[in-house]
């Protein structure tokens, strides 16, 4: 039907929960980064945001570019449950990385 109108509304979301019915990690990963750039194209900014947390959740730190992208495109005064996961995410990986200790510093 896609093909046939031009209206791809729920694609990106469609691709997200198709990516989730995947065994495999690597054919999840690629689905949902399918979903992030479907998002990207058509500018939905809350799709985006759930996709690269959902990546995140799966694979952590290569994720962690998306996920900083999407939240970037969110005003700090916005509030609803799925901007919250994603803040819990960027500040859960913040924490991570304060505890490793550097090189020669103590």
């Amino acid at each position: 039907m896609v093909e046939d109108t031009g209206v791809a509304t729920n694609k990106a979301e469609l691709l997200r929960a198709l990516a989730h019915t995947y065994h495999d990690p690597e054919a999840r990963y690629a689905g949902l980064q399918n979903a992030i750039e479907v998002s990207r194209e058509q500018r939905a900014v809350v799709f985006e945001l759930r996709y690269a947390a959902d990546t995140f959740t799966l694979v952590g730190e290569p994720a962690r570019t998306a996920l900083e992208e999407a939240l970037s495109k969110i005003g700090a005064d916005e509030d609803w449950p799925e901007l919250a996961r994603a803040r819990t995410l960027r500040e859960r990986l913040r924490v991570r990385f304060r505890r490793i200790p550097q090189r020669g510093k103590r």
